[in-house]
C-alpha cells in the first residue's frame, strides 16, 4: 500500500530534499519505519512495539481509506501519527517485521485503531468522545494501565500505550493486547479486497480470533503479577533484594538516580507505583535501591526510605478487562471517522476538542493541608505531543502547548473533581495558561 504523506516538518522534507507541504508516496511498511518509534519508546517490551506497529498500520490505512477523494492521507504531525525522517531503530523494525502486514479488522474492514498515552485506568467510548458509536472502541475498565498509577494523558479511547506495556511486562501477546483494547475485532491480512484471518490462510473473521487465551489481571493478583524482572538478575546482595514494594512519596514523584546518590535519570516514579528490588547499595547515609518498575525500567536507583512494603493506595477492586463480543456491542458495518474526531493520535487539537467542562467544574483553593505550588518552579515532563495548556481550569485550549522540558513557575493554583491545575509562567513569558500538575517536576522536590 502507497500512502500520500504531507511533509510539513523541515526535518522531513528536507531529508527528501522537496519543498515544503510535499505530498510524498510512501510505502506503508517503510513509513512505519518512521512512524513507530516516533509513537512509542523503543526501550519497550517487543510485544508492546509490535502493538504500537499494528495499531499505527490499522491507523494508517484507515485514514487511506476515508480520505482517498482528498489530496492526501495524512501529515507528518501528530494530527495524524508523528513521523520523523531521520528517526528508526533495529527494535522496531523488528516489530514492524514481525508484524508485516497485519491489520486490526472488524467486520472484514480495517479499523479505526487510535492510541494515547495513557487511560488513567478507563479507556473512553467514541461515543463519549466524539459522538460517534464504534462498536469496538468501548468503555472499560483497564487495569494494565491502571497498575502504571499513569494519570490520564491524551484521549482514553482505543489502546493506551501505558497499558500495553505493562501488559507486555506480564507476558501478554500483542495479539491479548489488541483484543482487549479493540473488542470484538480480528487480526487479518489484506490482500485486494479478499481478507483472510491472520495465522489461518482462510477468509475467517470471527472475533474469537484473537482474544485473550487467558484471563487478565485482576486485582488480587496485581501485587505478585508486577514484576517484569527476576531478583537473579540483581547483581549484589541484600535484604531486601526480590522484594515487592510501593513508592511513597508526595505528588511531586520520587527521583531516579543513574547510581546511589549519583545524578539524576529523566524520569521519576509517582506515588504508590509498585517496584520490585533488584540491587542494594549504602552510599551517603541512606540504603539505595535498583529497582524494576511496571514499565520494564531496570537502570535506576531510589532511596530506601521512599519505598513501603504495603501498597499506599488503598486497593480498590478492579474487575477483569472486558471481553464484550462484537454482538454484545450490537455489530454493524465498519463507520466513518466521526465528523468531529481529531485527526490525532496523541492528544486532540484545541480546534476539535469537544466542549470543555468549564462551566460545570467547580475550582476551589487547595485545602490547608494540600501542597502549595504557587512560587514554585519547575519543568513540564510529557511525551512527545507536548502538554495541552488551558485557557482556564479544566477548561478551554489555549493555543499553544508546552514541550517537554519546558522550565515554568506557577502564578496560581487551583483544583476541582480532576486535577490540581497551576497558571504558570512558561519560558516564553506567556502567563495565561493552565497546566494538570501531574505533568510538573518540581525543581526543589525533596525526595533525592
Amino acid at each position: 500500500m502507497v500512502l500520500r504523506l504531507k511533509l510539513t516538518r523541515a526535518e522531513n522534507y528536507q531529508h527528501y530534499a522537496v519543498p515544503a507541504n510535499t505530498i510524498y508516496s510512501i510505502e506503508l511498511e517503510e513509513y512505519l519505519r518512521h512512524v513507530v518509534p516516533s509513537e512509542m519508546s523503543v526501550s519497550w517490551k517487543p510485544e508492546a512495539i509490535k502493538t504500537q506497529a499494528v495499531c499505527a498500520r490499522s491507523y494508517a490505512a484507515y485514514n487511506a481509506n476515508q480520505r482517498a477523494s482528498k489530496t492526501y492521507d495524512m501529515d507528518d504531525t501528530t494530527n495524524f501519527q508523528s513521523f520523523h525522517a531521520n528517526r528508526s531503530d533495529s527494535r522496531s523494525d523488528a516489530a514492524i517485521q514481525a508484524t508485516s502486514g497485519i491489520f486490526v479488522l472488524y467486520d472484514g474492514k480495517v479499523a479505526y485503531t487510535v492510541f494515547s498515552s495513557s487511560n488513567g485506568g478507563e479507556t473512553e467510548s467514541s461515543k463519549e468522545r466524539w459522538g460517534n458509536a464504534l462498536p469496538y472502541l468501548i468503555d472499560q475498565k483497564d487495569p494494565w494501565t491502571l497498575a502504571t498509577r499513569q494519570a490520564k494523558s491524551g484521549h482514553g479511547v482505543g489502546m493506551s500505550q501505558y497499558g500495553a506495556q505493562y501488559a507486555a511486562t506480564l507476558g501478554k501477546t500483542y495479539q491479548e493486547i489488541l483484543a482487549f483494547y479493540f473488542p470484538g475485532t480480528t487480526l487479518g491480512t489484506i490482500n485486494g479486497k479478499s481478507v483472510a484471518a491472520a495465522g489461518t490462510g482462510s477468509s475467517s473473521t470471527q472475533a474469537s480470533a484473537d482474544k485473550p487465551a487467558s484471563p487478565l489481571p485482576s486485582a488480587s493478583t496485581q501485587a505478585n503479577a508486577n514484576k517484569p524482572t527476576s531478583p537473579s538478575s540483581a547483581t549484589s546482595t541484600g535484604a531486601d533484594v526480590g522484594k515487592t514494594g510501593w513508592v511513597k512519596v508526595n505528588s511531586a514523584g520520587l527521583k531516579v538516580r543513574k547510581s546511589p546518590n549519583g545524578s539524576t535519570l529523566n524520569y521519576t516514579l509517582p506515588n504508590g507505583m509498585s517496584v520490585t528490588i533488584l540491587e542494594q547499595s549504602d552510599a551517603g547515609g541512606y540504603t539505595w535501591y535498583r529497582v524494576s518498575d511496571p514499565l520494564g525500567r531496570t537502570d535506576g536507583w531510589v532511596r530506601g526510605d521512599f519505598i513501603v512494603w504495603a501498597d499506599p493506595i488503598a486497593a480498590q477492586p478492579v474487575p477483569s478487562p472486558s471481553t464484550a463480543s462484537a454482538s454484545a456491542a450490537g455489530k454493524a458495518p465498519n463507520p466513518p471517522i466521526p465528523s468531529d474526531a481529531p485527526d490525532v493520535v496523541y492528544a486532540p487539537s484545541a480546534a476539535k476538542q469537544p466542549p470543555a467542562a468549564a462551566a460545570s467544574a467547580t475550582s476551589v483553593s487547595p485545602s490547608a493541608d494540600a501542597p502549595s505550588y504557587v512560587g514554585k518552579t519547575g519543568e513540564i515532563k510529557v511525551n512527545s505531543a507536548g502538554l495541552n495548556v488551558r485557557k482556564a481550569p479544566s477548561g478551554a485550549l489555549a493555543a499553544w502547548k508546552l514541550s517537554n522540558g519546558t522550565k515554568i513557575t506557577v502564578l496560581e493554583q487551583q483544583a476541582d473533581k480532576k486535577a490540581t491545575w497551576l497558571r504558570v509562567k512558561d519560558d516564553q513569558g506567556r502567563t495565561g495558561g493552565w497546566v494538570d500538575s501531574s505533568f510538573v517536576v518540581w525543581d526543589d522536590a525533596a525526595q533525592a
